[in-house]
């Protein structure tokens, strides 16, 4: 089974909020002069929680952080706090009605595209802080102490940026402030100033420092001088910044974005395609390791190779892509991220592939996942269809048993509640019941 990754509706059993205030330390006002009349007189400065009524991760801001004691103690001190509803809904109360033409003026004075917005407004309309996205208590209450904090505050730190008198020693502040901010592009801007007229001066020894390491890692090029810590020095990187295969990720996303990606595609996003029908494998491998290295130029290599012909629908040779990386190189089988991959990756090579030796080396790295991640049902379902494709017909039904095993709760409940099935649900005893029909539980190809 394929996982697919969607943000789910967060706190589904939280009722919309319907009016602009909502109890706790939200106040209802008329209008945004209201708002700003009182923060004056109150000499603090406006939060604003920008929300909208379909917003899950809204609606679990309500149920989980705002009701935090010392949240809502250090708001209640602190700022002027007020709900703005950003959408508009057939339901709205007269309030709500009220407060549409202030609420697009503010989604236009400051760009509010996201849910939720969080905006710290100085009583005289002054921006101050910006971030977006759910936090947990503890990490909101870190944003508010930011928002009272003119070293951390997002617009301060941006305005002193633009007008060239912010001290390079706030650049991090500032990035971090932007990137909280999902102003990826000003971020980018940023460390790129940072890195031409001050990190580009210092010697290694004053570069090696995790702040500065982590606050270009995405950003660096093959050109500035930090980039020869993360190609040369990368096991001290890594100590240094306490996160193994760090320096061998900056050196692949440069590899890729300054020296393969131009040779292999032309235009972005949904308009990129192949620029060229056969790839010179041999001579870029040639060109990249003369200048950074064959261990370094063989790891961005797999995975270009791997993106090339998955566009070009060559499945065979994406699996032994797949499975040779892995196997050189090893990949990690624990956790969500490595997890998913391998799972996704074997789970189109079971789709896709008949041969079954490569079914066979597909079903190793499958075992290994659901061994170290037990009773993940999805898991089993792939590792089952291998099987089942490979022609081990008795182990597979025995392992599909136990996926249904597992979602056998949950297929129960919705039973029992007249709902229907989720299409990934159902498909495990659909799976279950083909396998032991003995037919093809895939597409023949």
């Amino acid at each position: 089974m394929k996982i697919l990754i969607a943000l789910a509706a967060l706190a589904s059993s939280v009722s919309d909020v319907s009016a602009q205030g909502a109890g706790g330390p939200f106040q209802s006002f008329p209008s945004w002069s209201a708002v700003q009349a009182e923060a004056k007189a109150e000499k603090k400065p406006i939060f604003i929680d920008c929300f909208a009524t379909w917003c899950g991760p809204c609606k679990a801001m309500d149920k989980t952080t705002y009701p935090d004691s010392a949240v809502e103690a250090a708001l209640h001190d602190h700022f002027i706090c007020i709900k703005v509803q950003m959408d508009q809904t057939p339901k709205d109360s007269d309030e709500v009605k009220g407060w549409y033409a202030d609420a697009a003026s503010l989604a236009r004075a400051y760009g509010v595209k996201e849910y939720p917005t969080f905006l710290f407004i100085s009583p005289d309309g002054k921006p101050l802080h910006e971030c977006v996205g759910y936090m947990a208590p503890t990490d909101f209450i870190a944003t508010l102490q930011a928002a009272l904090d003119p070293s951390k505050q997002y617009y301060t730190l941006l305005s002193a940026y633009q007008s060239g008198q912010l001290g390079y020693a706030q650049f991090p502040a500032l990035v971090k402030s932007e990137r909280e901010a999902n102003d990826g592009d000003q971020a980018e801007s940023a460390i790129r100033y940072d890195l031409d007229h001050y990190l580009n001066h210092l010697d290694e020894s004053q570069l090696m420092d995790p702040d500065t390491l982590w606050l270009v890692a995405d950003d660096v090029r093959s050109t500035d001088k930090i980039f020869g810590l993360f190609l040369r020095k990368g096991t001290k990187v890594d100590q240094t910044c306490n996160h193994p295969g760090l320096a061998a990720l900056v050196a692949k996303r440069v590899i890729t974005q300054e020296e393969i990606d131009p040779q292999l595609w032309v235009g972005t996003g949904k308009n990129r395609k192949a620029a060229i029908e056969r790839p010179d494998w041999i001579g870029l491998a040639a060109a990249i390791s003369s200048k950074y290295g064959a261990e370094n130029a063989a790891p961005a290599l797999f995975d270009a190779k791997i993106d090339f012909y998955t566009t070009q629908k060559d499945w065979v040779s994406v699996a032994h892509l797949y499975l040779d990386k892995w196997d050189h190189y090893g990949t990690e089988t624990r956790g969500f991220g490595g997890t998913l991959t391998v799972n996704n990756a074997v789970w189109n090579i079971f789709l896709h592939c008949t041969d079954k030796s490569i079914l066979t080396r597909a079903s190793t790295w499958q075992c290994k996942v659901i061994t170290d991640n037990p009773g993940m049902y999805n898991m089993i379902d792939t590792y089952a269809n291998v099987l089942y494709k490979m022609g081990n017909r008795d182990e597979a039904i025995a392992w599909e048993t136990e996926a249904v095993r597992l979602i056998s709760p949950a297929l129960d409940d919705a039973r029992a509640k007249g709902r229907k099935i989720p299409e990934h649900l159902q498909e495990l005893p659909d799976n279950l019941d083909k396998m032991k029909r003995g037919i093809p539980t895939w597409t023949p190809i």
